[in-house]
């Protein structure tokens, strides 16, 4: 398959673009680095975009059974969200049960998370400054 995609397609682009030759097929050490980090980056949103619509549809509920409305400074999108989520006639009660049924274990996990995850920025911050001059 590779073979046959090499051959049909990306032949011809690279005899029209040399330059892009060069950089597709770059030994360079820091073109590696920069694809590997552009992969783990786009594998790490598939994480987090659950995660981070899992949060904001928490804190919308949490918001609607305090009564609450969407503020001028929400997000457009956010304020939608708890209008929408505020229209139903037992709103307050609909959104309570659904905080209730949410597993304090995923919040402790989310939590976990994050602080791992600044924890490894701050290594990593401290490793380039330190260590890797």
């Amino acid at each position: 398959m590779h073979h046959l995609a090499h051959a049909a397609w990306l032949s011809p682009q690279l005899h029209a673009h040399p330059s892009f030759a060069a950089k597709f097929y770059a030994s360079d050490y820091d073109a590696v680095i920069v694809g590997i980090f552009a992969g783990l980056t786009r594998l790490v949103s598939y994480v987090i975009d659950p995660v981070l619509h899992s949060n904001t549809i928490y804190f919308a509920r949490r918001r609607v059974t305090k009564g609450r409305k969407g503020a001028w400074w929400h997000p457009p999108a956010y304020r939608l969200l708890v209008d929408d989520l505020e229209r139903h006639p037992d709103a307050q009660e609909h959104a309570q049960a659904a905080l209730d049924e949410r597993s304090g274990a995923a919040t402790t996990l989310l939590v976990g998370g994050w602080i791992v995850i600044f924890g490894l920025a701050a290594y990593g911050y401290y490793i380039i400054q330190y260590i890797a001059r």
